[in-house]
């Protein structure tokens, strides 16, 4: 009997215990948008759809659709927005929305972002180590974290038009040795050098143009079909 009593409440206490509550996707924005104007963000279809907070504390449901993506439209009514998902977040297009950060440090499954046209300073995604695709082009960031060793798979890479002079937050130069990058712009940027190796045998196109370029290492990557690289 007693044998029987301690399953029972071993049970019912794994019903209980925290790790049994499904897991949450979130993302937060922060956005320069004045009270009232609208806000913008593309996902992926989510299983289980999605819950937006437009900054006042009150969150909006919004169900899955047919459609292969889910559009979270809204009226900010405060400074940061939060969108949760119990299905993973693998795309996240918010591009237009003057938004000024996100915080992405509990997308773990996130693949693409599109980010590009909004007044981003800085952008953290050390914990995104599934990304394939970014475009943050068009902002104004002056640090970005894109590393071979927490996103290994980039497979293309767009930061033109910001103030960079570095892929990571303590480096002088952009050098990304990823595998499986195949597609890297740094226009129009602040980076005085730029050294790929052979770990880069797939990339395809680099653009560098509008740069102030002293040091361009290319060293035994065969691969390229367009470089464009002009002051």
């Amino acid at each position: 009997m007693k044998k029987k009593q301690l399953l029972a409440s071993l049970f019912l206490a794994s019903l209980a215990a925290p790790g049994a509550v499904m897991a949450q996707d979130v993302v937060k924005f922060t956005t320069a948008k004045t009270q009232g104007e609208t806000v913008s963000v593309t996902l992926n279809q989510l299983k289980h759809g999605a819950v937006g907070d437009w900054g006042d504390g009150n969150t909006q449901t919004f169900e899955p659709t047919a459609d292969a993506y889910l559009v979270i439209e809204g009226q900010v009514k405060g400074e940061t927005i939060t969108i949760t998902s119990q299905s993973p977040i693998k795309t996240i297009i918010c591009a237009d929305n003057a938004l000024t950060d996100i915080d992405l440090s509990g997308l773990t499954s996130l693949y693409s972002l599109y980010c590009q046209n909004n007044q981003l300073t800085q952008l953290d995604l050390s914990a995104c180590n599934k990304l394939t695709d970014l475009n943050c082009a068009g902002n104004e960031l002056t640090k970005i974290s894109v590393t071979e060793f927490g996103n290994p798979d980039l497979e293309t890479l767009n930061v033109a038009g910001n103030q960079l002079k570095s892929n990571s937050l303590t480096g002088t130069s952009f050098a990304l040795p990823c595998q499986q990058l195949q597609y890297l712009n740094i226009a129009d940027n602040a980076v005085t050098t730029v050294s790929l190796t052979a770990a880069n045998d797939q990339l395809d196109v680099l653009k560098c143009s509008g740069n102030k370029i002293k040091i361009l290492n290319l060293t035994n990557i065969s691969s390229l079909s367009t470089l464009m690289c002009a002051d």
